[in-house]
């Protein structure tokens, strides 16, 4: 083991110390653990304006800065305006840095947390981690509180490819590639990462593979921006936020079950493979909301080579809790959701979940290819606005949110082109609380008959198109839905996505429901609704 600095309470009493505008603490080509910082049962602690903090292990866990509290107290520490944070290790975690039981940590104004495509290929590799997350499904909570991730420029989860070179390789990565993980953690805010908005700014998840069995692991391999579990008051709010990759080396055995690229996730994903059975509760946050942030696909989901043409999922934001009315209010208001990268793409994807309001959003699906994108065939590109499985009834309220879907030539699978898809197995009808004052609109089908939304039943599949938005059957309140052309003003990348905004003449303006219920008294830029005669649809308030 190895650690560059280390503080310990030997005498009793408060341990303090501060670290100021040192050159680097570096530990690297080390074995075990290997740590820059380690705060151990200090009571408070500064890191300011360092040029790097980095820790590298050869076959343990590297970690740069350790906040894990030893005590009920746990470890008050500021990180700010730093320049590089990062671990690597080629073996079990790296985590640039970590939380256990630390309480009052704020984690600001930094450039870099974390790496981008190098870390680990162990358990986890992340940028900010508080829990473990295990492939059986065993879920650590970080239990810190009074969190705050304020206004960095980059947080990335590292992470690692194996390309199947060496007899008996499998291919299998690193088991949690996120820029941001948060496993019970209480009273956390995430806020102002990624900003201003360029396209290097972000919190990114990382890199792993897609080569594993879903019967022999619970939990997927996971590139995920940011990661809540079992958290409880968690403010997300003004971030960019971006998925990672799933990859695939053309000697790797291919995978059964490709997992998805997710730029923000809530709750642990359903594996009905594993045991023969879905892994137990999901583990949703209690309370969060998520408010004013960009998600998008940045990075293509697979990079398994020019050619290679694997199916790869990317997804905005997905929430996963248990149908059980158990969690409290979770809001998700002025986003854009923009999925931009593979050939299976879905701006908001829910499993399960229950008191969920989904209010004045840009959903916004449109495949935009980066360098390292395998091409798409004809006909296979696949789209979802919203998708919904096995939701709880009455579950999830549909309020003033723009459910977009570009056109993207031959490569657009036509008959796999939804603004709302939803499954539910033990019903024949949907089981939304309310879908109110949305506007849809599917790119050179209007008015041509094309299927809008789809409800698969346990017996029956019911689709209906741009005339019939508020028939859609079972839905507990239903009205005021249109089918017209958004009229945005957008970039032409994907990072430009989450700066979209209305342009006068938008049949969004004013279409709106009113303020209360769940819809939100400001915008994405923070300005009030209404202004004018009405709410506008979507994220934006035309001023």
């Amino acid at each position: 083991d190895a650690t560059g600095v280390r503080l310990r309470n030997v005498g009793g009493g408060e341990v303090s110390a501060a670290l100021d505008a040192v050159a680097e603490v570096s530990v690297v080509n080390c074995n075990g653990t290997c740590r820059g910082l380690d705060a151990g049962a200090a009571t408070e602690l500064e890191v300011r304006r360092c040029t790097a903090i980095r820790a590298r292990s050869g076959d343990g866990s590297a970690v740069a800065i350790d906040l894990a509290g030893s005590n009920s107290a746990g470890v008050a520490a500021t990180i700010e305006e730093n320049g590089a944070i990062y671990a690597e290790s080629a073996a079990i975690d790296a985590v640039a840095i970590r939380l256990s039981r630390a309480a009052g940590v704020r984690i600001a104004g930094n450039a870099t947390i974390g790496n981008a495509y190098t870390g680990g290929t162990g358990r986890l590799a992340a940028g900010i981690a508080d829990g473990l997350l295990l492939r059986d499904g065993t879920v650590t909570p970080g239990g810190s509180t009074r969190v705050t991730i304020a206004d960095n420029a980059v947080i990335t989860g590292g992470g690692g490819t194996l390309r199947c070179t060496n007899p008996g390789d499998t291919g299998e990565g690193v088991d949690v590639a996120a820029g941001v993980l948060l496993v019970g953690t209480r009273q956390a805010e995430v806020t102002g990462n990624g900003q201003p908005l360029n396209d290097l700014n972000g919190v990114y998840g990382g890199i792993t593979t897609d080569s594993w069995d879903p019967a022999t692991r619970a939990l997927p391999p996971a590139a995920v921006g940011l990661w809540l579990v079992d958290a409880s008051g968690a403010l997300v709010e003004g971030n960019e936020l971006r998925a990672g990759v799933v990859t695939h080396g053309n000697s790797c055995p291919a995978p059964t079950v490709v997992p998805a690229a997710v730029a923000v996730r809530d709750g642990l994903p359903p594996n009905p493979a594993f045991g023969g059975a879905e892994l137990g509760p999901r583990q949703a946050s209690i309370g969060a909301v998520f408010d004013r942030n960009g998600a998008s696909c940045a990075r293509p989901p697979n990079t398994g080579g020019v050619g290679f043409g694997r199916p790869n999922t990317c997804v905005a934001l997905e929430l996963c809790a248990a149908p059980a009315p158990v969690d409290a209010l979770t809001l998700v208001v002025n986003n854009v959701l923009a999925a931009t990268k593979g050939d299976r793409v879905i701006g908001y994807a829910q499993h399960g979940g229950h008191a969920i309001v989904l209010a004045n959003n840009l959903i916004d699906v449109d495949y935009l290819p980066g360098l390292a994108e395998p091409p798409i065939a004809d006909g296979v590109l696949k789209k979802r606005a919203v998708q919904l499985s096995e939701i709880g009834a009455n579950s999830l309220q549909l309020i003033n949110n723009i459910l977009y879907v570009h056109a993207d030539g031959d490569a657009d699978d036509l008959g796999d082109r939804w603004c709302l898809w939803e499954a539910n197995s033990a019903g024949n009808e949907s089981r939304l609380r309310a879908l109110e004052h949305n506007l849809f609109f599917i790119e050179g089908a209007l008015g041509s008959g094309t299927d809008y939304v789809r409800v698969e039943g346990q017996l029956v599949v019911l689709t209906y198109d741009d005339t019939e938005l508020n028939d859609v059957a079972g839905v507990d309140t239903i009205g005021h839905n249109l089918a017209a052309l958004p009229g945005l003003r957008e970039g032409v990348a994907e990072w430009e996505k989450s700066a979209a905004r209305l342009v006068a003449g938008s049949a969004a303006i004013d279409a709106g429901k009113a303020i209360g219920g769940g819809v939100p008294t400001h915008d994405i830029d923070g300005e009030i609704r209404p202004n004018g005669g009405g709410v506008d649809i979507g994220h934006d308030e035309l001023h």
